[in-house]
């Protein structure tokens, strides 16, 4: 028939009461499978010697207890047909009685060369699939929804224990883990409600499972959909990451990032207090300072005339004390001011920051016929008041430590590097041994006297600080004599 041809399935049958040439027979599918002439006469052995291998023997036991006992048998076996081709076949055996005594054994042999090749193919497949699951620390798992058959990778055992790899059916997919009581149920309606929806093709959640070490893990888990034509899911691949490590660096950095903005609080609220603190103690200590001031001014003017030399030179040191003692608690209070980050970022043109300075400091610069010239300076997007106090503390410096009787010669120029601008403010002044490079930074460091120079200290320690906070790094080539070359760099993106 049709059907026969499109199958590949022939019939047989063996008269076991009338033996003889033509006991056995054989359809013409048959013939055609063992790849046999139409007038092949089929001999009592019913095409054993065609079974090759382990199936040879296999065939021959079940036809003799079918023929014995009556035993029906359904076997796969290898042949070697007529033409010399290796084929798979699939035999089926039954037997008819009459008066308590087998007359009859017949069945079906099929065709199932090609679907024994692709089963094999398959198994390679597999195989390789299980090679690459060693490979990797994931769990793999593959759910064959049509068939009911799950598999999973060696690797899930890390998770579930021993006994979740291999194949069970999917209503023990969820009674055989060891998923988080809390997390459970909402997995299950989450994978569900996925494969129910047609248009979704992907799955993924974060969920734990406990395992056989009483542990809690984290784990993601990502898988593809397959669907038929219909849009009904027939199979999902998927695989498991441990994320554990991940989440409790995650956690902890939560953790600390808590602690942190605790901490940030509570500097935030000190710094404060420091900050009015030192408001009220400069005003408070610049009051007495006034006083001092003034009264040793109406001193000299109302009894000048009956003081002598070294009384004047008396009231001159207390009067400059005053002053010094003043501009160190000024100073101060710049110095914590540039601890205060400012409130918002803005366009800053270094043009227009050299020539505010200038504009501040015309009546010096002209009183000392210094020179400050500068190439074409950047703009960028920062906090101007901290770049103006860095420009501003740098120049003073190089005005300030000048040669005797020699103009102050400065120079400005910038270098654009790839990720950040540096700046040079170069002068003539009198120069650093290089053994106080380190220490000009530190708050009060002065390197020579009060009747030299004037000057508190503070000024380069306020520098270095505004341009660490902006991101950058100060430092200086000096020698004595030999004037100085203070370099500072700014991010681009601060």
């Amino acid at each position: 028939s049709q059907a026969s041809q499109m199958s590949r399935i022939g019939s047989w049958d063996l008269d076991l009461i009338n033996q003889g040439v033509d006991s056995m027979y054989w359809s013409p599918m048959v013939k055609a499978i063992l790849e046999l002439d139409d007038s092949y006469n089929p001999t009592l052995t019913g095409g054993i010697e065609f079974c090759i291998g382990e199936s040879n023997p296999r065939i021959q036991q079940a036809v003799n207890a079918l023929i014995n006992e009556g035993l029906e048998f359904d076997e796969e076996l290898l042949l070697l047909t007529d033409k010399g081709n290796e084929r798979w076949i699939r035999c089926i055996g039954k037997s008819e009685m009459a008066n308590d005594k087998r007359t009859k054994i017949y069945g079906s042999i099929q065709d199932i060369d090609e679907r024994k090749k692709a089963e094999k193919k398959i198994l390679k497949s597999n195989e390789r699939f299980e090679k690459v699951t060693e490979a990797t620390k994931d769990a793999i798992w593959d759910w064959d929804i049509v068939n009911q058959t799950y598999y999973r990778s060696k690797a899930i055992e890390r998770f579930f224990g021993k006994e979740a790899s291999g194949l069970f059916p999917e209503s023990n997919m969820w009674s055989r883990n060891h998923f988080h009581e809390d997390d459970c149920a909402n997995i299950k309606s989450s994978f569900y409600e996925a494969i129910a929806n047609p248009l979704i093709t992907r799955w993924e959640l974060e969920y734990r499972v406990i395992n056989d070490l009483g542990e809690t893990l984290y784990l993601i888990d990502r898988a593809v959909i397959y669907r038929n034509n219909e849009g009904k899911a027939i199979r999902m691949v998927g695989a498991m990451t441990d994320i554990s490590e991940q989440k409790q660096m995650t956690l902890q950095l939560n953790e600390l990032n808590q602690s942190l903005q605790k901490y940030s609080l509570e500097l935030e609220r000190s710094n404060e207090e420091l900050e009015q603190f030192a408001f009220v103690a400069s005003h408070d200590l610049q009051e007495p300072l006034r006083m001092i001031s003034s009264f040793m001014d109406l001193l000299s003017r109302k009894y000048g005339n009956l003081l002598d030399e070294k009384a004047h030179q008396y009231i001159h040191f207390a009067t400059d004390g005053a002053k010094r003692m003043k501009q160190i608690i000024l100073d101060l209070l710049d110095y914590s001011r540039a601890s205060k980050i400012p409130s918002t970022k803005e366009e800053v043109d270094f043009n227009l920051v050299l020539s505010e300075f200038m504009q501040l400091r015309r009546k010096l610069i002209s009183e000392k016929s210094a020179s400050i010239t500068s190439g074409n300076l950047p703009s960028l997007i920062s906090y101007k008041a901290s770049i103006t106090q860095v420009f501003h503390c740098l120049l003073d410096n190089a005005l300030q430590y000048s040669g005797v009787g020699i103009g102050p010669i400065i120079e400005i120029n910038v270098l654009e590097n790839k990720e950040e601008w540096e700046f040079s403010i170069k002068d003539n002044g009198i120069g650093i041994d290089p053994q106080f490079h380190d220490k000009i930074f530190v708050i009060f460091q002065r390197l020579h006297n009060k009747e030299e120079y004037t000057g508190t200290g503070i000024g380069l320690s306020i520098a270095k600080k505004q341009v660490e906070f902006l991101g950058g790094k100060i430092w200086l080539e000096s020698e004595p004599g030999l004037g100085t070359v203070f370099y500072f760099t700014i991010p681009k993106n601060n």
